[in-house]
C-alpha cells in the first residue's frame, strides 16, 4: 500500500523544469504580407507610361496593338487612358492597407464615361440605323482616328440617346463622371459642403489712401 501512494502521488506531480526555466511554446512565423497591388500598381503605371506615347503617334509593335486597342474602344476617352492608369498606379502603391477596388474602378471607367460624353458633340458618326456589326466597325473605325468614341463608347452613347434623349445622356454622363471621380479621391458630398462652410469670409476692397508727404518747413533767418 505505502509502495503504491508514492508512485500515485509520484505519478501525479509533474516534472519540475531544469535550471528553472519554463517551457515556452513556440510562436508561428507571421505570414508574409501580400504584395499583389504593388504588382498590379506597378504593371498599372508601366501601361499608363506606353499609352502615352499614343499622344506622340510613336509606332512600336506594343505601343500601336496597346494605344489602338483603347482608341478602338473608347475613341475621345483615350485622352484620359495614361492619366487613369497613372492614377490606379497610384491607388495601388500607395493603399495602406485601406480598400481599393472601389476606387480602382472608377478610376478606370473614367476613360469610358469621357468617350461617352464627347461622343455627343464631337462624333461625325450619326448613324441612325439599328445596333449591329456594321456600326461597331464603323465605330471602331472611327475611333482608331479619333473622330468618334469608339465602339464601347460610342454604343454607350448612342443608346443612352435613344433611351433618354440627347441632354438627358449628357446630364447622366456629367453626374456619373463626377460621381466616380469623388469615389476616386474619397471625396464625400459633406465634404465638399463642410468646405464651403469653412472658408473664411470674403474681406471686402477698402481704397487705399497714400498720404501727402510733408513738406519740410523752412525757417526764416
Amino acid at each position: 500500500m505505502a509502495t503504491q501512494k508514492k508512485t500515485t502521488a509520484s505519478g501525479g506531480k509533474r516534472a519540475a523544469p531544469k535550471n528553472g526555466s519554463r517551457s515556452v511554446p513556440k510562436k508561428s512565423a507571421p505570414p508574409p504580407k501580400p504584395i499583389r497591388r504593388e504588382v498590379c500598381g506597378l504593371i498599372c503605371l508601366l501601361l499608363g507610361f506606353f499609352a502615352a506615347f499614343g499622344y506622340f503617334d510613336v509606332e512600336a509593335l506594343f505601343i500601336d496593338f496597346f494605344c489602338n486597342g483603347l482608341k478602338g474602344l473608347f475613341g475621345y476617352g483615350f485622352w484620359l487612358a495614361p492619366p487613369a492608369l497613372v492614377w490606379a498606379a497610384y491607388i495601388l502603391l500607395f493603399h495602406k492597407g485601406r480598400p481599393v477596388r472601389l476606387r480602382l474602378v472608377s478610376v478606370l471607367l473614367l476613360p469610358y464615361l469621357a468617350g461617352s460624353l464627347l461622343h455627343l458633340f464631337l462624333s461625325a458618326y450619326k448613324a441612325d440605323g439599328q445596333f449591329g456589326l456594321a456600326m461597331a466597325k464603323e465605330l471602331w473605325a472611327g475611333g482608331l482616328v479619333m473622330t468618334s468614341g469608339g465602339v464601347l463608347s460610342g454604343l454607350t452613347s448612342r443608346a443612352f440617346v435613344l433611351v433618354f434623349s440627347k441632354w438627358g445622356a449628357v446630364v447622366l454622363f456629367v453626374l456619373a463622371i463626377l460621381i466616380f471621380l469623388m469615389l476616386a479621391a474619397r471625396i464625400s458630398p459633406m465634404d465638399i459642403v463642410a468646405y464651403f462652410q469653412d472658408r473664411p469670409p470674403r474681406v471686402e476692397y477698402e481704397p487705399y489712401e497714400e498720404a501727402e508727404p510733408e513738406r519740410p518747413i523752412r525757417h526764416r533767418v
